[in-house]
């Protein structure tokens, strides 16, 4: 799941979960009272507060008691075609899109376990939707992916391999960033180490 508070977002396991509230764990630093959200897939969302806190652990309250069976059922599909999705983190990471045609630098908008939404691609790429790219990000294993849709200069990127859980974790931690206007960002030399990318 995804746990946002106080403007940060990490993941988080749900450890167990009734109908007012949830054992969680996190590396997000949380403390009593405090306001949080949980996203669990995109068509399931809710608030809380923390109600105790140990470690990487800790004891929420929902806001408003939520119908579990809906929680614990698998996503039926959308009359109106509209798809159930994985949380997306929100970022803004350098990273290189690398196709039989060429390397494009490129900024990683968002991130799942399962894929990205990758941005500011040359005006020139001609990549199209079930091409296959390896995709190179700071501070990630190289994978490759899969082009599953196409916007001018914005593509969705699908995972051959998903991200585990941990890598996804101290990613956001160390290496995501707010969205930041292009004359702040400064470019990403990339040194390989590795599968690992790392910036200079």
């Amino acid at each position: 799941a995804k746990i946002e508070s106080i403007g940060t977002q990490s993941v988080c396991r749900i450890r167990n979960i009734s109908a007012k509230g949830a054992q969680i764990e996190t590396n997000l630093p949380l403390k009593f009272n405090q306001s949080v959200a949980l996203e669990l897939r995109s068509d399931l969302k809710l608030t809380g507060r923390v109600r105790w806190t140990r470690g990487v652990y800790a004891g929420l309250q929902f806001d408003t008691p939520i119908d579990l069976t809906r929680y614990l059922l698998r996503p039926e599909s959308k009359i109106d075609r509209i798809k159930v999705r994985a949380p997306r983190y929100e970022c803004h990471a350098e990273a290189v899109a690398i196709a039989d045609i060429g390397n494009f630098p490129c900024i990683v908008s968002d991130v799942s376990l399962s894929g990205a939404c990758i941005s500011n691609l040359p005006s020139k790429v001609k990549l199209k939707p079930s091409q296959t790219v390896q995709f190179r990000c700071d501070g990630l294993p190289v994978r490759q992916a899969c082009i599953v849709w196409v916007d001018c200069d914005r593509l969705g990127l699908n995972f051959r391999h998903p991200i585990k859980y941990t890598e996804l974790q101290d990613w956001l931690t160390d290496y995501s960033r707010p969205s930041l206007p292009p004359s702040m960002l400064q470019p990403l030399r990339l040194v390989s180490s590795g599968n690992v990318l790392s910036r200079h």
